[in-house]
């Protein structure tokens, strides 16, 4: 970003969620806010940065990134998206942190692992979210939150536990 504003990037497969928590932590609703948001998964096609000012704090860039994995889009789409995904992480001077949405229903994918390795390799904090959290019985989302605190934790670069969020 041309301002030098520090950047969240927010993450994640497709459809878990990131333009959703993007309105959301900005106080505005799912349909109508900053993140255009479909319920079909992969609209979401660039980068899209967006300024974000609070009473009493700095500035921040919230990164809306494309989602990687399954989505509406002609095959082979996708994995450009998880290619320019990896050059923004490993060029932008700016990137603060992430957020790495996974769907609790599934936990962290492949892909996911790949960018905590990317992450990880420029020592860039993340925060895993689980979104989805009120389509699962609290034992089934118990059991998801553990196996994905257990896979971060078997990393051994201390992560935070992951925190849950819902629609």
């Amino acid at each position: 970003n041309e301002e030098g504003l520090p950047e969240v990037a927010i993450a994640g497969h497709s459809n878990a969620g990131k333009s959703s928590l993007l309105n959301a932590l900005v106080g505005l609703p799912s349909r109508r806010g900053l993140a255009s948001v479909d319920p079909r998964a992969g609209w979401t096609e660039a980068l899209h940065l967006y300024r974000v000012e609070s009473s009493g704090n700095l500035p921040i860039a919230l990164v809306d990134t494309p989602g990687y994995g399954v989505a509406v889009v002609q095959a082979g789409y996708t994995p450009r998206w998880f290619d320019a995904l990896a050059r923004y992480t490993e060029a932008s001077p700016h990137l603060a942190c992430a957020l790495l949405l996974a769907d609790c229903t599934r936990g962290l994918c492949r892909l996911d692992l790949a960018y905590l390795r990317l992450l990880e390799g420029r020592e860039v904090p993340c925060q895993v979210v689980l979104t989805k959290a009120d389509l699962m019985e609290p034992p089934d989302l118990a059991r998801s939150f553990q196996v994905v605190k257990g896979d971060l934790d078997a990393r051994g670069q201390g992560h935070p536990p992951p925190v849950l969020a819902s629609a």
